[in-house]
């Protein structure tokens, strides 16, 4: 299965010779946990990994598509076209934001989802207005 890389690179000029230096990584998401290992139900159905658990597949999730969020939104950054992304699906930051809202199935698992919100300080979200308030993209 392809996949992407995503790497960060720098330049440094010593003495005035270029170096430059870098990481990279795939862009693949963390395997998600759909469900615990604490057991079954009566029923023996696997128990759902949920919000209501605090148990390691709750860090996992959370941060899995925390990860993935962060990683789709650097690779459609201004930044990120300012420098060569070789990427087979190029897509806009506005279709990344659009896709966590909508809470595409990259973006969530279960009832763990990504929220995107900016601050806004107009006097209708708060009586005072240089504390501001949180505001839902889309």
């Amino acid at each position: 299965r392809p996949f992407n890389k995503i790497s960060y690179i720098f330049q440094i000029t010593i003495e005035g010779e270029d170096y430059y230096g870098g990481i990279g990584f795939n862009h693949l998401r963390y395997p998600l946990e759909k469900h615990t290992r604490m057991g079954m139900k009566q029923n023996g159905l696997s128990i759902p990994c949920t919000q209501e658990f605090g148990l390691d597949c709750s860090e996992i999730n959370a941060r899995a598509i925390l990860g993935q969020s962060l990683a789709e939104l650097i690779m459609s950054s201004s930044e990120a076209s300012a420098v060569e992304v070789s990427s087979t699906e190029k897509t806009s930051i506005e279709d990344v934001m659009d896709a966590i809202s909508k809470r595409d199935k990259n973006f969530s698992v279960n009832d763990f989802s990504v929220g995107v919100f900016s601050f806004d300080s107009n006097e209708a979200c708060s009586s005072n207005a240089a504390s501001g308030c949180a505001v839902a993209y889309g």
